[in-house]
């Protein structure tokens, strides 16, 4: 069989992580910074008292971060990008010197099909803006 790079507008490696992790789902919605468009990615089965992994990667090095948390979309412009959670909780944190991240937790109970979005947004000079938009993540509870 043959490889290939994209189906539609997806980038191949993000159509594998959807596959592979449909618990997980990437919204798009990242704009560029210093390394290219921030990326979130989650890992875990989201049942209640499981664990949960989130990484950011492609961020600025040792820069802050508003993680924006939310049970619902928001879709609100914001410094030349858009926040796709209501922002139902904001934590500040920050990336390595690697500019990576990694946040992981345990999954509350939460009723089957109940989604929660996250998003990064991130203190980053090299953006239009100076706020590189990570992807959005959308975790959906089985």
């Amino acid at each position: 069989g043959g490889q290939f790079d994209t189906a539609g507008t997806l980038i191949a490696d993000q159509l594998a992580r959807w596959q592979t992790a449909p618990a997980w789902r990437d919204l798009l919605h990242g704009s560029d910074g210093v390394a290219g468009a921030p990326r979130l990615s989650g890992r875990g089965a989201l049942t209640p008292n499981t664990r949960f992994d989130i990484t950011l990667d492609r961020a600025a090095p040792g820069a802050p971060v508003a993680l924006v948390v939310g049970a619902d979309r928001g879709d609100f412009p914001f410094f030349g990008g858009i926040v796709v959670p209501r922002t139902d909780a904001l934590f500040a944190i920050a990336t390595r010197a690697n500019g990576r991240l990694n946040i992981t937790g345990s999954t509350p109970v939460l009723a089957s099909g109940t989604a929660i979005y996250f998003q990064a947004l991130v203190l980053d000079a090299a953006a239009a803006s100076g706020i590189a938009f990570s992807n959005t993540l959308c975790a959906t509870a089985p």
